[in-house]
């Protein structure tokens, strides 16, 4: 520190906050449906299973887990209200989303405490789905134990975001270095399974000329 400050300790849970806040927007469940009359669309992110079980009219479903991949199906002329069970899903679907330009907003609450009574014919009582989220479907954003903040927390913050795609940019490396050598040893296992059948068709040949 170059002048005199009170050092702070951000915990993991607070510092992916700070991260997430400024890019996911929730709004209730009457906000939701205004959006979707002015021409928004309902964005499920659950599993396709639970799509089929209950799902908003004409929503479309994108999974949590191929929502980087399919991120690119949706238009960025278009405002998403994206729902889940509880919103957690919801949220790193948004976080993710908002980091590609497009206009999304979560149903906070989800489908379990999101919604008025009567909707898909349930009451206040009765839970959509009571079970936790699937945890593999809960993206883990940002993984630091803990932040240090000091003074200007934007730039401590900054600094943090570049180790941390310094880190991913390393993994992803190594990452490719791995399926390009997986690619060379499927290729090398299917020349010696086509070497192992040219083999027993000669030993085929040769027994039945016998």
């Amino acid at each position: 520190m170059l002048t005199d400050g009170t050092l702070m300790r951000l915990s993991k849970k607070d510092f992916v906050e700070l991260l997430k806040k400024p890019l996911v927007h929730h709004i209730d469940y009457e906000l939701a449906t205004a959006v979707i009359k002015d021409g928004g669309i309902w964005l499920d992110v659950r599993l396709p299973d639970e799509h089929s079980n209950h799902a908003f009219e004409n929503s479309k479903n994108v999974p949590l887990a191929s929502i980087r991949d399919k991120a690119s199906t949706l238009t960025t002329s278009k405002k998403y209200v994206i729902y889940c069970d509880t919103g957690r899903r919801s949220a790193a679907a948004a976080f993710l989303l908002s980091q590609r330009g497009l206009d999304v907003c979560v149903l906070e609450g989800g489908l379990n405490t999101g919604l008025p009574a009567g909707v898909f014919g349930l009451t206040l009582d009765m839970p959509v789905d009571a079970s936790p989220e699937p945890a593999a479907e809960v993206l883990s954003l940002v993984e630091p134990d803990e932040a240090t903040v000091t003074g200007d927390q934007g730039t401590d913050l900054q600094t943090a975001l570049s180790a941390l795609e310094t880190e991913f940019t390393a993994y992803d490396k190594v990452v490719k270095q791995m399926q390009a050598a997986c690619t060379e040893e499927e290729q090398a296992r299917v020349a010696l399974s086509q070497k192992l059948d040219q083999l027993k068709s000669l030993v085929a040949s040769a027994a039945s000329k016998k």
